[in-house]
């Protein structure tokens, strides 16, 4: 089954690698009573209001808000790296890659995956760890 979006396992990682809350557009939220519920949207305001009580306000990313979240394309070096994906029908793997068309083509993988969406949340985790994904101000 495919995902739509980051479950709170990723969600959690994401947070404590400093991403910015406001770039979700997805939440889970809990009452204290009743399971833990998706829903769309993502609001700080509503995040306040969960803040100090038994409720939990977690905020998710679909596939869509973790490939807008990634630059399409960083320097480092002087080299210009761009972004690409392809999908490998040798190995069956979604394949993340910053090519550097500055100086030959060469590529820099970033994550490899049979599952696109894990592949994009292991690149977005990457960046995030690199410092190529400007970090939320706590």
């Amino acid at each position: 089954m495919s995902k739509i979006c980051t479950d709170l396992e990723q969600s959690r990682k994401l947070l404590s690698l400093g991403i910015d809350k406001n770039t979700a557009d997805m939440h889970y939220f809990s009452d204290g009573y009743n399971p833990i519920k998706l829903d769309v949207g993502y609001s700080a305001e509503n995040a306040k209001f969960y803040r100090g009580t038994e409720n939990e306000y977690i905020p998710a990313w679909s596939l869509t808000a973790l490939l807008n979240i990634a630059p399409k394309y960083f320097s480092k070096e002087n080299h210009q790296f761009v972004q690409s994906y392809s999908y490998d029908h040798i190995d069956g793997c979604y394949h993340f890659i910053y090519r550097d068309y500055q100086h030959g083509g060469r590529s820099k993988y970033i994550s490899k995956n049979k599952d696109l969406f894990d592949a994009a949340f292991e690149m977005v985790c990457w960046l995030l760890e690199n410092g190529y994904i400007k970090k939320s101000k706590k």
